[in-house]
């Protein structure tokens, strides 16, 4: 059974719908992160909030970002991730890894 205690949703300040900032959070945080353009096949992923997160945090936020948009991800560091949602511990924070 998946279980899914986080929510990923687009910030007020994405008017269009086309890029601009979305929103990470879970029971431990809250991570801003902006989306280059929603219609490009490969969501271009920048973490905006100064948050200190190690890079196994952000392989796990990428992976989750791409289960729940049923997309592929790419950051500059890490490179592209495509999860399934089956895949995912959404019983867990960020910040538990």
């Amino acid at each position: 059974m998946n279980i899914k205690n986080y929510i990923i949703e687009t910030s007020k300040d994405n008017k269009y719908g086309t890029c601009g900032t979305m929103i990470y959070s879970d029971s431990k945080c809250r991570i801003e992160f902006d989306v280059c353009d929603y219609r490009d096949p490969v969501w271009w992923i920048t973490i905006l909030k100064k948050f200190k997160l190690s890079k196994e945090q952000k392989i796990e936020l990428l992976r989750r970002i791409s289960a729940d948009v049923k997309m592929r991800v790419y950051e500059e560091l890490i490179g592209e991730i495509q999860e399934n949602i089956n895949n995912i511990d959404g019983s867990k924070s960020i910040m538990d890894y």
